[in-house]
């Protein structure tokens, strides 16, 4: 569903996608990798890349975590106290120093599959001393009664797993569960994947761009042409550089909120949210559109081909704030949130979506898009 409930006034934005609730931690699928290599997909769950077939979580060996260098994996001695003191802070054009991957793995077992089921289920008998696993890989997606605009997701099927892990005794350690897809994180992001985890820019680019290409269609608009999207690229690198803040993260976020569609509609509540990231109170747009609650409620007239200048401005408007308030952009609400970590980075997701942070820092806490937070953290690591 297009729009996200503002239940604040001071709400910032509207998100389009669907979540799916289930308990079943996902497979992750990843094509370009090195087979056999460690891949992190969180400080304390690795996978072995195998191209073209799922990946499974499996737990690190106690005290250590798993982290990547330079697109290479590892897995060094956990020393420091929590899980977001050992992220690296955001530092533009830093650079990173590789270094040998050490984790636990597993070797499958694979009982035969009943004819007809719908389940495949694997146990994991561990090389290591570490515990054994049971995981329970589901191949059954939940069906999406979501109205329109619909998710562009190019996505055609849903693989899920559920791993037995301890209940989280605090919203920092609490253990991930699926949405259908890519991994649920709940807490206070601390324990979310850091940094190293995340996708190169181009990386990122490169996997988005056919959602960006037939994104406009879920609003019955027409789909961005090649110079519109490469506008937009152009347009988030800018204007990221200019704000001392993560390209990536930008591209998460405009991801998340409209798959990229130049033609995107305004969505209005209390409050007009236009144009690429649906900015609080915005003026940048080529749609002069009106949704609510998932649907049309004002018909409107969209440019096409949309100016490079407009997309520019669609950006600037969602990263440095608005006329209305220049303080409800990505880079002046990361300057609040007190991190430069990647938990800094989720804790503006949160609160570039719903205008506040619980109390108790729970990031998956209802009164606006509960997964917001965890969605953008797993587009950045490539698993939305």
């Amino acid at each position: 569903m297009f729009a996200t409930l503002f239940t604040l006034s001071f709400a910032l934005c509207a998100t389009a996608f669907p979540v799916f609730s289930n308990t079943t931690t996902p497979i992750i699928l990843r094509d370009s990798c090195t087979p056999g290599s460690v891949i992190c997909l969180s400080d304390t769950i690795f996978a072995l890349c195998n191209p073209g077939v799922p990946l499974i979580g499996q737990p690190v060996a106690a005290g250590m975590v798993c982290f990547e260098y330079q697109g290479k994996f590892a897995a060094t001695a956990n020393t420091a106290t929590s899980s977001s003191s050992a992220q690296p802070a955001y530092t533009p054009n830093s650079s990173a120093m590789s270094s040998t991957a050490i984790a636990t793995t597993y070797t499958p077992v694979l009982p035969n599959r009943p004819a007809n089921s719908s389940s495949v289920f694997i146990s994991y008998a561990p090389t290591s001393t570490a515990s054994s696993v049971s995981t329970v890989v589901s191949t059954t997606q939940p069906a999406s009664n979501m109205s329109a605009p619909a998710s562009s997701s190019t996505a055609t099927s849903s693989n899920a797993a559920s791993t037995s892990q301890p209940a989280a005794t605090s919203t920092a350690g609490a253990a991930p569960v699926s949405t259908g897809t890519g991994i649920s994180y709940t807490g206070d992001g601390s324990n979310w994947p850091g940094m190293n985890s995340w996708l190169s820019f181009d990386q990122m680019w490169g996997k988005n761009v056919p959602a960006m290409k037939i994104s406009c269609s879920q609003f019955d608009e027409s789909n961005n042409s090649d110079d519109e999207i490469s506008s937009i690229k152009s347009a988030i690198q800018s204007v990221a550089q200019s704000s001392n803040i993560d390209p990536r993260f930008v591209l998460a976020i405009m991801m998340q909120e409209s798959k990229g569609c130049v033609r995107v509609p305004t969505t209005k509540y209390s409050v007009a949210n236009p144009g690429l990231l649906q900015c609080y109170a915005g003026q940048a747009s080529c749609n002069t559109a009106i949704w609510s609650s998932g649907a049309m409620v004002t018909p409107g007239t969209a440019q096409n081909p949309c100016p490079s200048n407009m997309i520019t401005n669609m950006i600037t408007e969602g990263v440095k704030g608005t006329a209305a308030s220049s303080s409800v952009g990505l880079a002046p609400l990361f300057a609040t949130v007190g991190k430069t970590t990647a938990q800094g980075f989720y804790m503006t997701a949160r609160k570039y979506n719903s205008g506040s942070i619980p109390a108790d820092g729970n990031l998956s806490e209802g009164g606006s898009t509960s997964s917001y937070a965890s969605d953008v953290a797993n587009r950045l690591i490539g698993a939305m």
